[in-house]
């Protein structure tokens, strides 16, 4: 079980720092830097990123629905992170 809490912890604090890298990404913190490294590594990360949020999105679910976890924080606010960024990247430009 502790292994168990400790893997959704995990999940929390990646799926934060995605959220995080996303929001970066929407307003344009990135575009204003002319660093062909930090460019490089915007590219680099957002996919991964991107298919991490997928997976915690679906993960978050399965627990929450399927498995009928109890909804601990780090779920829940897992499962809104992910999908507020996954929706938003229709809408932004």
């Amino acid at each position: 079980m502790e292994h168990h809490i400790k893997q959704v912890k995990n999940i929390f604090y990646i799926t934060l720092f995605a959220g995080c890298y996303f929001v970066l990404a929407f307003t344009g913190v990135f575009q204003h830097v002319d660093s062909k490294l930090v460019g490089g590594l915007f590219e680099l990360f957002t996919i991964p990123l991107l298919l991490f949020l997928v997976f915690a999105l679906l993960y978050s679910f399965y627990l929450l629905v399927i498995k009928h976890s109890k909804p601990r924080l780090y779920i829940v606010t897992s499962l809104i992170i992910s999908f507020a960024v996954i929706v938003a990247m229709f809408f932004v430009p």
